[in-house]
C-alpha cells in the first residue's frame, strides 16, 4: 500500500509512563521506531481503518494512525528533482521534528496479543522536514512578491 505526502511526527523515544516525553531516552538506531499521523475523521484512508486509535479532542473525533519502521526499512529523499536512496538518518536528528513523508507500506496482521506482529509496517519512505511555510514565498523572486509594503501609510499600527 502507498500513501503520499502526509505529515506527522516520529517516535524515537522509549516509552515510560513515568517519565515525561523530554525525559525518556532516545532509542538506539537499530531499533524500531513509529511514524504517527493524525486523521480528521472524514480523511481517514479506508485501508488505514482496522488499526487507527480513535481520540476526541475539543470535541472533535481524530484518528491516530502509528507506521512502523524497522532498522531494515528503506529511507529516500528527493534531491535536485530525484529520489535518491539515503542512510537512515540518527533518531536524534529524526526527534521533534514534522515531516512530510511518502510512505510504501504493509499491513500485517498476525497474533494480536504481541504488538509487534499486528499493524503497518514501512518498507520505504521519502522524507523531507517540513518546518518552512514560507517556502514558496522565499523561492519567488522578490520584484515578482506583492507585500503590501508600499501601502504602508494603511496599516493600523
Amino acid at each position: 500500500m502507498r500513501l503520499d505526502f502526509i505529515k506527522g511526527y516520529f517516535d524515537v523515544r522509549e516509552y515510560n509512563a513515568k517519565k515525561t516525553r523530554a525525559e525518556r531516552t532516545i532509542k538506539g538506531n537499530d531499533t524500531t521506531i513509529t511514524f504517527d499521523v493524525t486523521f480528521a475523521a472524514d480523511q481517514l484512508p479506508a485501508e488505514l481503518t482496522k488499526y487507527a486509535k480513535a481520540y476526541e479532542k475539543d470535541g472533535v473525533t481524530r484518528y491516530a494512525v502509528k507506521f512502523k519502521i524497522s532498522s531494515k526499512t528503506q529511507f529516500f529523499e528527493k534531491q535536485n528533482g530525484r529520489v535518491v536512496k539515503i542512510d537512515r538518518p540518527d533518531n536524534a536528528d529524526l526527534d521533534g521534528t514534522r515531516f512530510e513523508v511518502c510512505l510504501d507500506f504493509r499491513q500485517l496482521d498476525g497474533d494480536p496479543t504481541k504488538m509487534e506482529a499486528c499493524g503497518y509496517w514501512v518498507n520505504g519512505i521519502v522524507i523531507k522536514e517540513d518546518n518552512n511555510m514560507f517556502e514558496d514565498l522565499n523561492d519567488a523572486d522578490a520584484e515578482e512578491t506583492e507585500t503590501g509594503a508600499e501601502n504602508d501609510d494603511n496599516l493600523l499600527w
